[in-house]
């Protein structure tokens, strides 16, 4: 009877009153059986119950319940869900016949306490055993490819799915599909996508995100229209991406549109959708739309502040942008990267130096947040705005990691045509050279132009004359007409 009651409270989801009919239980002198452990191990692990669970784990131990391989599946389901994913592995490391279950619980379990590549060892180790992943833990697992970068790995996943004839899972084909488009790999995800039997709204609404995220907006207006032939319902997702592609044209027209089809939908106390929304109508001018919607919403999140901040900063209101983020920090909101990027990219419209570099410094000192490439590319910006373009390199050449291709080129179009900027202007040539091979002959050609511009005719011969040493071919103009 004591079992059937700690059961049926775990069963519908009353795991407090399942761990206090279960220590009424032992108050009264009755052992537990397998049946009422399981089921008081579960209620400590949804509870988050740790120290109930490590005493049920003692008394498992020393009552020789341990063994069986259902209560060690739940012991490492509890430790994770607490997070002491080194007792979860103790404790799964011991089990002789892992099963599914065992594997599942996990490898989800470190996905979910952020232990991406731990994650995928596991993984790794579980094929290894020749047990086959179910459709679970491969959703979860392709998840984990699309947020490290890991493209070979996540391609290798679609060979498998391939192999065991998985991919007939609208939901395993959706998860690959997201993961190409995270990565930035395009052409695979619109291949997956056509390969696709069954479309469902999922499936159309992340080819549409992937297309307006990858920078290839009017494909994605493009796609919708095709989804809208074939009657699926978009979704909130849909229209984000949607409202994101006609921001990047500053398509107004038909992005108040969408705006409409939002407002019918009652979509409009979405967070994602109105910063999307604010996006929109800064990107195009309509700065006090943007507004309207901003001071209307009964709740922001980061992404709306964000959004305003940025909106503020493009229209060169840089007081408006600074004075914005003061208020979301009046208010309590603990500010991330991305809302950083914002601040700092309005200094640098605005020409704000002291600013951005208070705000540049704050972030590590006040905030915790260490800078990141998006960060000191905007301080790059405001610094080469402000004709401090030596400080700009220096600022490059103290980052704590490798420089992109992106930042090199923020710093070379503001080498204006100066003795001192051309010498730096050749620095970073080099340094576009090594990184992007593909570009060679259009960063040769810009600086030969520099020493052009300066009358110092030899050496833009001699710059020109890299093109024939490197084998390299100037692509001739044409014209549309």
């Amino acid at each position: 009877m004591w079992s059937s009651m700690v059961t049926a409270f775990c069963k519908n989801g009353h795991f407090v009153e399942a761990i206090k009919t279960f220590t009424a239980m032992r108050s009264s002198n009755i052992s537990p059986n397998s049946v009422s452990l399981l089921s008081f191990v579960t209620a400590c692990a949804n509870s988050r119950a740790l120290l109930h669970g490590r005493q049920i784990h003692g008394f498992a131990l020393t009552k020789g319940y341990f063994s069986e391989s259902s209560l060690q599946n739940s012991l490492v389901d509890m430790y994770v869900k607490c997070g002491k994913l080194d007792a979860a592995m103790s404790v799964f490391n011991g089990i002789a016949e892992k099963d599914a279950i065992s594997w599942k619980n996990i490898i989800i379990g470190f996905i979910e306490n952020g232990q991406l590549r731990r994650a995928l060892l596991l993984f790794s180790r579980m094929r290894a055993s020749d047990l086959e992943a179910d459709e679970l833990i491969l959703r979860n697992v392709i998840g984990v490819c699309s947020q490290t970068g890991e493209l070979k790995f996540g391609v290798g996943l679609h060979c498998y799915v391939i192999k065991n004839g998985l991919f007939t899972a609208t939901s395993i084909g959706t998860s690959l599909l997201r993961m190409y488009a995270d990565l930035k790999d395009i052409d695979s995800a619109k291949t997956l996508f056509d390969q696709l039997d069954h479309k469902d709204h999922i499936a159309w609404s992340a080819m549409v995100s992937a297309y307006s995220r990858s920078g290839h907006p009017s494909l994605a207006l493009e796609l919708f229209k095709q989804m809208k032939l074939v009657k699926k319902d978009e979704n909130e997702i849909t229209l984000v991406s949607l409202l994101q592609a006609c921001s990047s044209m500053e398509a107004h027209r038909l992005g108040r549109s969408i705006h409409a089809r939002v407002l019918r939908l009652q979509y409009d106390s979405n967070l994602f959708m109105n910063s999307a929304l604010i996006d929109l109508y800064c990107k195009t001018g309509r700065l006090r739309q943007g507004e309207a919607i901003f001071y209307n919403l009964q709740r922001k999140d980061n992404v709306c502040w964000s959004s305003m901040i940025n909106g503020y900063g493009i229209h060169g209101y840089g007081k408006e942008a600074i004075d914005t983020f003061t208020n979301m920090l009046k208010e309590g909101l603990m500010p991330n990267d991305v809302v950083f990027v914002s601040v700092l990219s309005a200094c640098s419209h605005c020409r704000l130096l002291e600013e951005g570099w208070k705000w540049f410094y704050s972030m590590e000192e006040s905030f915790g947040i260490s800078p990141t490439l998006a960060h000191y590319s905007c301080m790059v910006d405001l610094l080469g705005r402000q004709g401090e373009v030596e400080k700009a390199l220096e600022l490059i050449e103290r980052m704590p990691f490798e420089p992109d291709v992106s930042i090199w080129v923020a710093l070379l179009s503001w080498c204006r045509t100066t003795s001192d900027d051309i010498k730096i202007a050749e620095t970073v040539v080099k340094q576009l050279m090594r990184l992007d091979v593909q570009n060679n002959t259009s960063y040769i050609v810009t600086l030969a132009n520099m020493y052009s511009k300066l009358g110092q005719w030899e050496e833009a011969e001699r710059i020109r004359g890299l093109i024939e040493l490197k084998g390299l071919r100037k692509v001739a103009g044409y014209s549309m007409v």
